[in-house]
């Protein structure tokens, strides 16, 4: 049997272009975690030799931490490398830098769960995984206490998923989902002060992102935000994302993310906001 690469791999290589970016200028965080998802499926993908692994779908993704802006013209390069081998799941760690005029700057990094399956979406034996041996019972972390919510749970976003956003299995694109999950948490970030509108934030954050259900073309999903940590500069939000599939409502996905508030030279600026929900005013 051929033994499954762990080696590191250049996964994608891409310039940034204006099209990529935000309302402020950067590159959207959207636009970069849609290029991690790819880069990560593709070295999961390439990890067996023979091409034995045909269709994989993205199963989870760990937290994402944003170290740099990124903007346009940037080089931005992907690597990735097979970190864990199940039955029918590969994790693959992402590393992503950008080429800014010769100066290298990571950016980014995240490691992602990718599911083997078959034509009908089912979870597919990986050819080349290697045999199961006996291990130590391994001893369940303790569980973390959720994030209060502070604030409002606030409808961000809802649209028809189009045929255009699928992948190569017909499935609409996890880096899709991930790309309104930003902009929805972006929204609820900005909308949450009473007396003071936060006009331009970037995201710092994401924590894990775990796909519970794929999303069909017609689904209608809807991303729900609520505000559940104030920082001197930051804001934390939780997302939700369901699909409307014929009346049926489908869980989809959750994440916490983090977004700074910066000013027009993208450093950290103090928000110093009262939440709409307190009634404060100011």
């Amino acid at each position: 049997m051929a033994r499954i690469s762990r080696a590191k791999r250049l996964a994608m290589r891409v310039a940034m272009m204006p099209r990529d970016t935000n309302g402020q200028g950067y590159i959207f965080g959207g636009v970069l975690l849609s290029n991690i998802d790819l880069a990560g499926a593709s070295v999961a993908k390439q990890a067996c030799p023979a091409g034995l692994i045909k269709k994989v779908v993205t199963r989870a993704m760990d937290p994402v931490d944003f170290t740099k802006p990124v903007l346009v013209n940037d080089i931005l390069t992907c690597y990735g490398k097979v970190t864990r081998v199940g039955s029918t799941s590969l994790s693959v760690h992402v590393d992503v830098d950008v080429d800014r005029g010769g100066l290298i700057i990571p950016v980014a990094s995240a490691d992602m769960v990718f599911v083997s399956v078959d034509d009908d979406e089912r979870p597919l034996a990986i050819p080349c995984a290697p045999k199961r041996r006996n291990r130590r019972p391994v001893t369940p972390k303790p569980a973390v206490a959720p994030l209060v919510p502070i604030g409002p749970r606030v409808l961000a976003m809802r649209k028809t998923m189009l045929p255009f956003e699928t992948n190569g299995m017909g499935n609409i694109f996890g880096g899709v989902l991930l790309s309104h999950m930003d902009l929805a948490g972006s929204y609820v970030a900005r909308r949450f002060c009473a007396n003071a509108y936060i006009d331009r934030c970037v995201t710092r954050f994401m924590d894990k992102v775990e796909f519970k259900q794929p999303v069909h073309v017609n689904d209608v999903i809807t991303c729900y935000g609520s505000v559940t940590r104030i920082g001197t500069t930051s804001v934390t939000v939780h997302v939700e994302v369901e699909a409307d599939r014929g009346g049926l409502i489908i869980p989809v996905t959750s994440a916490d993310m983090v977004f700074v508030a910066v000013d027009n030279d993208g450093k950290p600026t103090a928000i110093g906001c009262c939440p709409k929900s307190t009634g404060c005013g100011g």
